[in-house]
C-alpha cells in the first residue's frame, strides 16, 4: 500500500517525459511559499525554436532533446543551494525556483545558467545540437505571471536574458496587451498600410530607413503612427 501511494505521488508530481516537476506541483509549492510569507524568485527557461527539431527531425528526437535538456538543468541546479526545484510548465518551457532571493542574486544565477547552457551541446545519435534559450526572471508577488509577460516581450525583441523589471513596467501591462490585441485585429482586417521613413543625418544624407505602419484612424482610435515589429 505504501509503495502504491509513493508511485501515485510520483505520478502526480513529476513530468513523465523529463522527470522534473509538473507545473501543477509548482503551483502547489508557490502557494505554500506565499502562505508562509516567504519571498522567492524564479527563472523561466524557454528553448528557442524547439519546434524546428520536431519539424526537421522527428517528434521522437524532440522528446530525447527535452530529456537531455532537463538533465542539464538538474546538473546546474545541484550548484544552487537556494534552488527550490525544476518544473516543466510548457512543451519547451521550464522553471527554476529560487528561495529567498533578491534581484542581484537572481540575476547572477540567471547569468550563470545562461553561460552554462551556452557551453553545452546535446548529442542525439550522430547529431550534435547547439542549445539556444531565452531566460527571464522575476520575483514575488505573482512571479510566474510576470515572467511570462517578460518572456513574451523578450521573444519579440530577441532578448536572450532579462528580468521582468528590466523589460516591463507593471503598470503598463494592461496597455501593452490591449495594444497587441488592437494591432492583431488591424492586421487581420487589413487596416494597416506600411511606410518607409528615411532617417537623415545633420547633412541631410539618408543613413537608414525606418519602417512605420499607419492605421486607419476612423477604424482604430489611436494615434496616427506607431512603430511595430
Amino acid at each position: 500500500l505504501v509503495l502504491e501511494r509513493e508511485k501515485l505521488q510520483h505520478k502526480i508530481r513529476f513530468d513523465r517525459l523529463t522527470g522534473v516537476y509538473k507545473k501543477s506541483y509548482f503551483d502547489l509549492l508557490a502557494t505554500e511559499e506565499i502562505i508562509h510569507g516567504r519571498n522567492f524568485a524564479l527563472l523561466v527557461i524557454d528553448i528557442d525554436d524547439f519546434k524546428n527539431i520536431n519539424q526537421f527531425y522527428s517528434a521522437e528526437t524532440g522528446d530525447i532533446y527535452l530529456k537531455e535538456f532537463a538533465k542539464l538543468l538538474k546538473k546546474f541546479k545541484k550548484t544552487q543551494t537556494a534552488a527550490i526545484g525544476i518544473f516543466r510548465i510548457g512543451s519547451d518551457e521550464f522553471v527554476l525556483g529560487i528561495r529567498d532571493s533578491n534581484y542581484t542574486k537572481t540575476a547572477q544565477i540567471a547569468k550563470n545558467l545562461n553561460l552554462f547552457i551556452e557551453n553545452q551541446t546535446i548529442q542525439i545519435n550522430n547529431d550534435n545540437f547547439d542549445i539556444s534559450v531565452t531566460i527571464v526572471f522575476s520575483k514575488t508577488p505573482n512571479p510566474l505571471k510576470k515572467a511570462l509577460i517578460a518572456l513574451s516581450m523578450a521573444k519579440e525583441n530577441h532578448i536572450s536574458l532579462c528580468s521582468y523589471d528590466d523589460i516591463k513596467d507593471e503598470s503598463k501591462d494592461k496597455e501593452y496587451f490591449e495594444m497587441r490585441k488592437l494591432i492583431k485585429t488591424a492586421i487581420e482586417k487589413n487596416q494597416i498600410t506600411p511606410y518607409a521613413q528615411p532617417i537623415v543625418n545633420k547633412d541631410g544624407k539618408i543613413i537608414k530607413v525606418e519602417e512605420i505602419k499607419k492605421r486607419k484612424k476612423e477604424e482604430i482610435k489611436l494615434e496616427d503612427f506607431y512603430y511595430y515589429k
